[in-house]
């Protein structure tokens, strides 16, 4: 493990990135429990589903994070060659993943369908994420251009309206059946809707993420942490309720209003950000500090190896109950498991990159020294 320097750290910001990677799991946890095949009913449906809002803020959370850390980035050699450690852990990943469908899963994998997989970031089950990370990091020097050579925080503002209206706007506008008489009175009827705002350009939502992300380390957003929590949770609730409202009796549809980029998911994310940004952890016991820097240290492994235990825990889990409702008790503990799990694995990872960092730094001193005689 790199050793953790408690003092130019940010023990906050780690508290996010922990957060942000155990919403994760939660989330796969509806993946893999057959959520989205159960018909919405029921108050623990309705429990769910507000659980469900806040847990879906964890790739924007990692998106904010990104503009709060990298605004100042620029382009240099230095910049680029970080990208080398995210691409490790990737492969490493990767290996672990294919491995575990090869001999435990009893898929048919070749050397050369792993390769490709890799390739085309399948390798990793999540790993669609490091495609958008990857595109992301090349653009953050020229976001940095735009962002920094605004001359003041009303055009920074505007910036931040403009994305928001062309990446957020259209699931709060897109996602309606304006033609349907009485929509809004029975809106489970129909999945259909109209665009009624320019949509093209919703792709680009971690961009939307990033400048908010800047904004609040340049700016930050006061607001006084009793306001923020309940400003948190009831758009947690009202946000929830819709949803179930708009799925009642129906199977859970994942529609663009309850994904990353949706209205819902900006206003949730940016006051859970803001909300453990301002929290008063001076007094948090060390070890806990500890814990806390170092699960942050591990997210990016925890995210992408979390499948192995995902496949092992979730799918038992649905075996044993029978059905995602009767799962519902299970929940939390579940969640909790596989992300111990998925942490642990993601040390011996870590480690082993640390290993394979550590030999190659040796055999390359070795031969310059040879080089040199």
């Amino acid at each position: 493990m790199r050793k953790i320097d408690e003092n130019r750290r940010n023990i906050n910001l780690d508290l996010i990135r922990s957060f942000a990677v155990f919403f994760v799991l939660a989330v796969h946890f509806l993946l893999h429990t057959n959520f989205y095949f159960t018909p919405v009913k029921g108050i623990d449906m309705l429990v769910v589903i507000i659980f469900r809002v806040l847990f879906i803020c964890c790739v924007p959370l990692f998106l904010l994070l990104n503009g709060y850390l990298c605004n100042k980035k620029e382009l240099s050699k230095k910049y680029y060659t970080s990208l080398f450690r995210v691409l490790g852990v990737y492969l490493l990943c990767s290996i672990a993943n294919l491995a575990f469908k090869k001999f435990y899963l009893r898929h048919p994998l070749t050397v050369g369908t792993a390769v490709l997989k890799i390739l085309n970031f399948t390798g990793a089950e999540y790993g669609w994420y490091i495609e958008l990370y990857i595109g992301l990091f090349l653009f953050i020097p020229f976001l940095n251009l735009i962002w920094n050579n605004l001359k003041n925080k009303k055009q920074k503002q505007i910036l931040i309206i403009t994305f928001l209206a062309m990446t957020s706007l259209p699931t709060l506008l897109n996602t309606v059946d304006w033609y349907t008489k009485d929509f809004f009175l029975h809106p489970w009827v129909t999945n259909v809707s109209q665009k009624i705002v320019p949509s093209w350009w919703v792709i680009l939502y971690p961009f939307t993420y990033y400048f908010i992300g800047a904004y609040i380390k340049e700016y930050d957003i006061k607001i006084s942490k009793t306001k923020n929590g309940i400003l948190l949770v009831m758009a947690m609730v009202l946000f929830g309720i819709y949803n179930f409202y708009r799925n009642y009796s129906r199977n859970f549809v994942m529609s663009d209003y309850v994904n990353f980029h949706s209205f819902e998911s900006v206003v949730v994310s940016v006051l859970f950000f803001v909300f453990i940004l301002h929290l008063d952890l001076k007094s948090l016991p060390n070890i806990l500090k500890k814990m806390t820097t170092l699960i942050s240290q591990l997210s990016l492994g925890t995210y992408l190896i979390s499948y192995l235990s995902d496949k092992v825990i979730y799918v038992k889990l649905l075996e044993f109950c029978g059905s995602f409702q009767a799962c519902i008790p299970y929940y939390p503990i579940a969640v909790l498991v596989v992300f111990i799990i998925s942490n642990l694995l993601s040390a011996i990872l870590n480690l082993s990159m640390q290993l394979l960092n550590f030999f190659y730094t040796a055999m390359k001193s070795s031969i310059n020294k040879f080089k040199t005689q």
